[in-house]
């Protein structure tokens, strides 16, 4: 647990200095999947990073949309936007977010099922019990040792 917390740690404090560094480390949002080389620097147009996956591969923007990185023969390609994980609502609306999952603000749990198909599995079943209303006096009497 401690590694992982140490990994996440480093990989927030990595982004925050790129963020800051003045090239941005971003890429335009105009194309489906854009992809970088370290060298180039261009013009960040995709919005702050407001959550990442608890592995760092996933990282989703104050926009919703969805980016990761590449790593092939050795050669890492960052700031993939991958449209198909985009969120399908508003980030003002998104409580915990996952590549695979979203919790609302109102606790409405959605789960990527399919190329841009997001099922909403309603509120968590864990909340509040309806209840037959009832008076102080009336439970109180009930459980009354007087009788």
């Amino acid at each position: 647990m401690k590694d992982k917390l140490l990994y996440l740690t480093i990989g927030l404090l990595i982004g925050i200095v790129v963020m800051q560094s003045g090239n941005g480390g971003g890429v335009s949002a105009s194309s489906e999947m854009s992809s970088m080389e370290p060298s180039s620097s261009p013009v960040l147009d995709s919005g702050g990073i407001i959550a990442v996956t608890g592995d760092g591969w996933w990282m989703l923007d104050e926009y919703g949309r969805a980016w990761t990185f590449q790593l092939v023969d050795g050669v890492t390609t960052c700031w993939l936007h991958i449209s198909e994980f985009d969120s399908p609502i508003p980030v003002s609306q998104i409580k915990f977010w996952g590549r695979w999952t979203i919790v609302t603000t109102d606790n409405n749990f959605l789960i990527k099922t399919g190329v841009n198909y997001w099922h909403n599995c309603g509120p968590w079943p864990g909340g509040a019990v309806q209840t037959k209303p009832e008076t102080w006096g009336g439970v109180k009497s009930r459980y009354d040792d007087k009788k």
